[in-house]
Order: C-alpha cells, then sequence, then structure tokens
C-alpha cells in the first residue's frame, strides 16, 4: 500500500490535468457549432459529458505511465527505494502493487472503450445533427450573407431570428444560365416534415441575362415580375433538413461508434477487405489502449526503480519521451497493417509488445541506469561572469555586479526550466491526441505524412498559447512549493527578504512570457492558423484544395443601399464585378452595375468600374447604357476583402479594422469584440496565474508539492470557466466586452494579492 500511494497522487494529479487540457480542447471545437445555432444550453453540456470517455480512453493509460515513474523516481531521490532493497524485497514485490494498480485501471479503461465511448459518440453525432436542425429553423443572420441554400445567396437586412421572420431580402441564384434576382419586403420559411418553402411578401423578381456584361453589350433585356404574395420551392430549400432527419433515422453506426461485437462482426461481414481490416484496427487499438494501464505500470515501475538522481523531474520527462516513442510506434504499426505490409493484428500489438520487452530490460538487468541531469539552469545574463579558472571576473578595482541577485536567478531558472518541461509535456500530449483522432482520414485518404508533418507544425503555435496560462500556474507552484519543501524560502526569509521580494524575478518572467504570447498570437499565429485550418480541411475532407480558396465574394455596404459582387484578382483587382444599387429604403433595385475588372481607390472609399454595363429601373422601364470609367461608393471595402472570417485568423490590427466595417453595417460584433479584447488580455495571464499560483505554494506548499498542485489545477479549471462564461455574457450583450474579458483576470489578481498579503513569513 505505501508503493501505491507514493504514485496514486501523481496519477490522479497526471489526470486531472491532461484530461482538463484535452476537454477543453475538445469541447472548443463543438463551439463554433453551438454558437451559431439557437441550441439549448444543455446541449453544450451534453457535448462536454460525451466528450469525455474519448479522452479518458487516452488519458487513463499515460496517467499511469507518468505517475508510476513520477512516484518511483521521488522514492529513488529520497534513497527509500535502497532501504526496501537492503530489507530483502525484490523486484517483483515492489512492483506486485503497481501492477494491480494498473489492472484496475485497465478493467476500467476497458469498460470505457466498448460500453461506454461508443454510445458517447453515437450521442456526440446526434447532438451535431440536432444543432444543425436548429440551426435550420431561422438560418439567415441580419446583416450577413447566407449560401446555406443550394445555389443561392440570401441577404438579410432586418429580422428577428427567435420568430424566423427576415426584412428586406436579397436573394440571388442562377437558372438556366439566366441570373435570378428577388427583392421583397419581408419573408419567412415554411416547414412541412422534410419539406419547405420560401413565403416573400412585396416581392420583385428580376431575370438577367445569361452572359453578364457581353450580354448586355450586345443588347439583352432584363424582365421584370412582381407579386405581392411569392412562394418558392425547391429541394434546396429543406435546406439539408430531410438529409438529417434521414441521417437521424437511418445512419449507419460509424467504427468509433461500434462496441465489441459490433467492430467484429464489420470486421468479418465488409464486402471491401479494406473496410473489414480498418473495423480490425480499430477493435485491436481499443483492445491495446485497455491493456496499456497495466503495461505502462509495468513499464513505469521500472523506467522509475532505474532514476537513481533527478526525482520527479527526471521520472516526468522519461515518461513523457517513453509516451512519445509508444504512440509513434502505435501509428506506425497502424499504418503497416492498414498498408497490408504485415497483419492488422501485428501492426495493432507492435507498441505493446515493445513496451513489454523495454519493461523486463528495465527491471531485469542490473549495473546502468539513467544518472543524466534532466536541465542545468542556462541563465547566464544573470549571474556574475566567471573566468576561465572559475574566479570572478574584476575590472577596475571593482567587483562586477549582476543585474539579477542570486535569489532572482534561482526563482528565474527555475521558473522557467519548469515551464517548459510542463510546455513541452502538455503540448506533446495535445499533438498525439490530435494526430490520433484523425487517423482515421489519414488512412482513408492516404494523407501524404508531409502534409500531416505540416499541420502539426502549424498547429504548434496554437498549442502553445493554449497550455501557457496553465504551465505558468502550475510552474509557479512547483517552483516555490520546493523552495518550502527545501526550506529554502524559510532561509530567505530569515535574512531579511519578504514574501514580495519573492515576486520581482516573476514579473520579469512573466514580463518576457507576456511578450512571447503578443508577439505569438498577432506576429505567427494568423497565419500559422490560416495555413493549419485549410490543412486540418484537407486531411478530413482528402480533397485537392488549395489552402485559400479563390471565389466569388459578397460585400453589403454600411447602409445596405448597395451589395457588391465580384471574384478577387491578382494584385488587388477585382474581376467580373457586379454593384446592386437599392432605393432609399434599401428593398428594391434602382441600378446595376456589370463590369469585367474593376479596382480600389488609393483611399479605399471608391470602386473605379472599366467598360462598365449600367441598368436602370425606373417608373419609365429599364433603360440601358455604356460607360467606359464610372467610380462607385465604397467605404471600408478593404475589410472584407482578405477573405477571411475568423477570428484567430486576424491580426490585432486587421481584426480591428474588420469589426469596425461590420459594425458599420448593422451587423452583431459582439463576439468579435469579446475576441479582440481577448487579444489584449491574453498576455497578462501568465502575470495572473503566477499571481494566483505564489501565494498557493505558500499556503499549502508546506502540507506537500502534491496538495498545491491539487489545488492549482482546481484554481486554474475554476478561472478558464470564469473566462467562458465571462465570454459567453458579453457575448450575448448583458455586460460590455472589456468587463467580459478583463474582470476574470482582475478578480483572480487581486484575490492572489490578498492570500500573498496573508502569507505568514
Amino acid at each position: 500500500m505505501y508503493l501505491v500511494g507514493a504514485a496514486l497522487p501523481y496519477v490522479l494529479l497526471s489526470l486531472a490535468i491532461l484530461s482538463a487540457i484535452l476537454l477543453i480542447q475538445q469541447t472548443a471545437k463543438f463551439a463554433e457549432v453551438l454558437d451559431s445555432t439557437e441550441a439549448p444550453m444543455r446541449l453544450t453540456f451534453e457535448v462536454a459529458a460525451n466528450i469525455l470517455p474519448s479522452v479518458l480512453i487516452f488519458t487513463l493509460p499515460t496517467s499511469v505511465l507518468v505517475g508510476t515513474a513520477t512516484g518511483f523516481g521521488q522514492l529513488g531521490q529520497d534513497s527509500e527505494l535502497v532501504a526496501i532493497r537492503a530489507a530483502g524485497v525484490g523486484t517483483l514485490r515492489i512492483i506486485a502493487p503497481l501492477m494491480f494498480l494498473g489492472a484496475l485501471m485497465s478493467l476500467l479503461n476497458f469498460y470505457v472503450a466498448f460500453e461506454v465511448s461508443p454510445v458517447s459518440a453515437q450521442n456526440l453525432r446526434d447532438i451535431g445533427l440536432q444543432a444543425a436542425l436548429y440551426r435550420l429553423e431561422s438560418p439567415v443572420d441580419p446583416r450577413s450573407f447566407y449560401t446555406g441554400m443550394p445555389g443561392k445567396v440570401v441577404y438579410v437586412r432586418e429580422g428577428d431570428k427567435e420568430k424566423g421572420l427576415w426584412g428586406k431580402i436579397f436573394i440571388q441564384w442562377e437558372e438556366g444560365g439566366a441570373v435570378r434576382l428577388v427583392t421583397a419586403r419581408s419573408g419567412r420559411l415554411d416547414f412541412s416534415g422534410e419539406q419547405a418553402e420560401l413565403v416573400l411578401e412585396d416581392a420583385l423578381l428580376t431575370t438577367l441575362p445569361s452572359g453578364g456584361f457581353e450580354a448586355f453589350a450586345k443588347g439583352a433585356h432584363v424582365t421584370i415580375e412582381r407579386s405581392a404574395n411569392m412562394r418558392l420551392r425547391g429541394e434546396g430549400l429543406d435546406l439539408g433538413r430531410g438529409s438529417i432527419t434521414r441521417r437521424m433515422r437511418e445512419r449507419e453506426p460509424e467504427l468509433d461508434e461500434l462496441g465489441w461485437s459490433g467492430l467484429l462482426e464489420r470486421a468479418q461481414n465488409s464486402k471491401k477487405p479494406s473496410d473489414g481490416r480498418e473495423a480490425l484496427i480499430v477493435l485491436h487499438r481499443r483492445l491495446t489502449l485497455s491493456l496499456c494501464p497495466i503495461i505502462f505500470a509495468f513499464f513505469g515501475a521500472g523506467l522509475g526503480l532505474k532514476v537513481v538522481r533527478g526525482g520527479r523531474s527526471k521520472g516526468f520527462l522519461l515518461s513523457l519521451l517513453a509516451m512519445l516513442l509508444y504512440y509513434l510506434l502505435s501509428l506506425a504499426g497502424e499504418q503497416l497493417g492498414r498498408a497490408g505490409t504485415v497483419p492488422p493484428v501485428i501492426g495493432s500489438w507492435l507498441a505493446i509488445f515493445t513496451a513489454v520487452c523495454a519493461g523486463f530490460l528495465l527491471l531485469f538487468t542490473r549495473r546502468w541506469s539513467f544518472t543524466f541531469p534532466i536541465y542545468r539552469p542556462a541563465f547566464r545574463l544573470f549571474s556574475k561572469t566567471d573566468s576561465a579558472d572559475g574566479s570572478d571576473v574584476k575590472g577596475g578595482g571593482g567587483r562586477y555586479v549582476a543585474l539579477l541577485g542570486l535569489l532572482d536567478k534561482s526563482i528565474f531558472s527555475s521558473l522557467a526550466a519548469n515551464f517548459l518541461l510542463i510546455v513541452l509535456g502538455l503540448v506533446s500530449i495535445f499533438l498525439i491526441f490530435t494526430l490520433f483522432e484523425l487517423i482515421r482520414f489519414i488512412a482513408a485518404h492516404h494523407t501524404a505524412p508531409i502534409l500531416v508533418v505540416r499541420y502539426m507544425l502549424y498547429l504548434l503555435p496554437f498549442a502553445c498559447l493554449a497550455v501557457t496560462p496553465v504551465a505558468a500556474l502550475l510552474s509557479s507552484l512547483v517552483t516555490f512549493a520546493l523552495m518550502l519543501r527545501r526550506n529554502e524560502s524559510v532561509a530567505w526569509w530569515s535574512s531579511g527578504q519578504s514574501v514580495y521580494r519573492f515576486l520581482v524575478p516573476c514579473l520579469f518572467f512573466s514580463a518576457l512570457l507576456g511578450t512571447c504570447v503578443w508577439l505569438l498570437q498577432d506576429k505567427v499565429m494568423p497565419e500559422a492558423n490560416r495555413r493549419q485550418n485549410a490543412l486540418r480541411g484537407v486531411i478530413r475532407s482528402g480533397g485537392a484544395q488549395a489552402e485559400a480558396q479563390a471565389g466569388r465574394r459578397w460585400v453589403a455596404s454600411a447602409d445596405s443601399t448597395r451589395i457588391y459582387n465580384y471574384s478577387p484578382g491578382p494584385g488587388g483587382e477585382l474581376a467580373d464585378v457586379v454593384v446592386f444599387n437599392f432605393d432609399r429604403e434599401a428593398l428594391h433595385l434602382e441600378r446595376i452595375y456589370l463590369a469585367p475588372t474593376a479596382s480600389l481607390a488609393e483611399k479605399g472609399d471608391t470602386l473605379d468600374l472599366r467598360e462598365a454595363e449600367l441598368v436602370e429601373f425606373g417608373g419609365g422601364g429599364v433603360t440601358y447604357s455604356h460607360e467606359p470609367r464610372v467610380a462607385v461608393e465604397a467605404q471600408a471595402f478593404e475589410a472584407f476583402n482578405s477573405g477571411l472570417s475568423r477570428p484567430m485568423e486576424f491580426s490585432y490590427e486587421d481584426l480591428s479594422a474588420y469589426i469596425k466595417a461590420l459594425k458599420e453595417r448593422g451587423v452583431n460584433v459582439l463576439p468579435l469584440a469579446v475576441a479582440l479584447q481577448r487579444r489584449l488580455v491574453e498576455p497578462f495571464l501568465p502575470l495572473v496565474m503566477i499571481l494566483v499560483g505564489s501565494p498557493l505554494a505558500f499556503v499549502f506548499g508546506r502540507r506537500g508539492t502534491l496538495l498545491a498542485l491539487c489545488f492549482g489545477i482546481g484554481v486554474g479549471l475554476l478561472f478558464l470557466g470564469l473566462m467562458s462564461v465571462a465570454q459567453q455574457v458579453g457575448s450575448s450583450g448583458l455586460i460590455s466586452t472589456s468587463i467580459a474579458a478583463w474582470s476574470p483576470p482582475a478578480l483572480f489578481s487581486a484575490a492572489g494579492l490578498y492570500m500573498l498579503s496573508r502569507t505568514r513569513t
């Protein structure tokens, strides 16, 4: 029980940290879908609950490996393992309690993998379909373009999404080569089962001949039809509602939704050999993940028994490296099985067999051990300059004075080393889990390895930024808790140093880290996110799409009296430009400009059309004319010419301009405004986390580093949850965007400073 007690806290701690990080990462994937619908709040909680089993399948084995190696590493550092061996206890007797713990974890993982996870995967897909149905009840947001109706573009200037009512509608589509334009005063979607029709009142149907500006140059004409009540029907108008309901009713379960018997049946009865092989690989993957806890307990015990110096840090790093090698070998074995190079059974169990052999080598070989140091402080910038013989460099009769003192150097180096170690671990888990998530798409579409490597590299900045606040919190907790345990803090306090003096290197470290965060999110991440989003789409779809797809774009003016449709060309030129001008009510068309090319003026407020055909609608009928050059107002047009829409794909300056342009058009910009404020908050989060983590270490560190880490994880999860809630409240308009973004950091900083002031030294 003593040996289990030494490893179990680290197992549970690793399980909590890794599960929380991956759960947040996976839940964020569904946030975009759920936030864009009128889905009830219960779906959000159902998503988190159903994601957890797939996360636990991965984190349970990992936590057993990390916890066992770390716990045994600590026992080795404290010479307790030496005392146990001196008492005559053999290797098998030492590892037996850990093997029992691993067996229990394996049973739990087996149940989760084959009973809970398939049901959760099925629930997740049903939740996604339900959210899509909620979205279809009123799919069009006022002041935005909607292309969800196949072949149609819809723009609604006014409307009530909750009631599903639209006002001042513009619809464009092609039919038989001709372009149809509909303007209407109001409208709504009526559903009858799987069928739908668009009901428009005070509508005007304008038909433009095929051929665009060339057709008008040859004398083509426009036809106009007016209707007090117009009904548009068609298969495209069901918005996919019928297909969604049929998928919910008739869809065949996917592999991750099948249990043991389902996978075995799919493997034996599949018509295609590749499908049967894939089902067999999934079955054996779940089996190996189920056995991983007991195998990792065996391997981790051997790893920990060989760590004679370095303690927990060394055990953590070695277990992390072993985990990376194991999962990479597992992925390689699966790929060999898919390719038919080896039988799927051998490919799936290759990593397990290797881990068992490595465990035997570690446990039952002698006269060698891991004794290399994990890291050495290399921050010479803040210490005295030493001469070649080790003596202090002196010059001018005086002694060289370091920028920061000995205390500052010690704290700064410990913070930096612990931070890098934690970031390395969390980012590795993040990337490995993402790779396992995409492996079925990679295999199905035969994605080139270099493409996957590129995706991982472009994902790396996002992963680093995501784990930075948690890493700052944990690194400060570990640093100061260890200082308390080693009585280093007592020595410094006895010399007259206050607890606030300890914060000086922390402030310097957080300022350096905050600067790196700002540069990363503003200079590196926009381009990296654009590329990784495009590459992810290629991996999941298997298509040979470009990273920035060219296509026609739609832009509306601030007062909605003009709508621009064009294709982006080289050098900022616009091609095949169509400009729709509406009356003062922004209801019906007054004129249409069609031009082969156009360009923006230097100030960006005027669009210069060349060789334009002008179609004017008036009381006397339709008139046509040709204009060699014509200028059309286009204020803030450049903000929409980038083809970007996701906040993380913009720099801070570009996102500000984009929000300003949207705001002028009356679009709801609250979610984007909160995201903009978060850009300003992110560089300060490391400081906030350190201000919270330091007093927690002083309060709970005396009772043990592990207890301090447990409280730190709880506080970190509470902070992330409060940030998410505040962001949702700010996006809904209940509080200002500044308060939504800044109130959680301000609250936690104040709490941290208060705890620091109450710390007894």
